[in-house]
């Protein structure tokens, strides 16, 4: 094959790819506006679904009735979950130099009895995130042990403690932990 022919079969072929890419975008274009217009129907046929009027006369107001289908949760605790903190320190740690241990015990109780109290513990200092703890507890009790490096400079940390009950009322703690060494 000579060099001119080898060149028209590579423009061909380019060609043929820049058809097959311009096809490819098109055909994906139409399934995201089709996959759109699904949900738009999906989104349509549930709000008429859940909030449909049972009868009456549309001339006089008065007299339609409407019915209305919810779902979520449904509770008359407007309480944030209360927080008693039994010990909060920093540690400065032989090695690696520099290292510290936060510790943090506390007592994380909701005023419903049984519900579960989501805690988020973390330190920070100059407003960087050092570490960070989340999790559950039913029983209120909680003992935290987190590791940090801070900056060299700094001379304090903040622990914050964020306490969430079920239906999302929220309590925070903040205190300022001196870092001795």
């Amino acid at each position: 094959m000579d060099m001119e022919g080898q060149i028209k079969w590579e423009a061909e072929k380019a060609e043929k790819r820049r058809l097959w890419e311009e096809d490819f975008a098109r055909r994906k274009q139409q399934e995201g506006l089709q996959r759109a217009r699904d949900e738009l129907a999906r989104e349509k046929k549930h709000r008429l679904d859940s909030w449909m009027s049972n009868g009456g006369d549309p001339a006089d107001f008065a007299s339609v009735t409407f019915r209305s289908t919810s779902t979520g949760i449904a509770d008359l605790d407007a309480n944030a979950p209360e927080i008693k903190v039994s010990r909060a320190n920093a540690t400065k740690l032989r090695r690696p130099r520099g290292a510290y241990t936060v510790r943090a015990n506390f007592y994380a109780r909701d005023n419903v009895d049984g519900n579960a109290v989501t805690y988020r513990v973390a330190v920070t200092s100059a407003g960087v995130e050092l570490a960070r703890k989340t999790g559950k507890t039913t029983s209120g009790r909680v003992s935290v042990a987190l590791r940090i490096r801070p900056p060299a400079r700094s001379r304090t940390v903040r622990l914050e403690i964020d306490l969430s009950d079920p239906l999302g009322n929220q309590r925070r703690f903040t205190r300022s932990l001196r870092l001795r060494g």
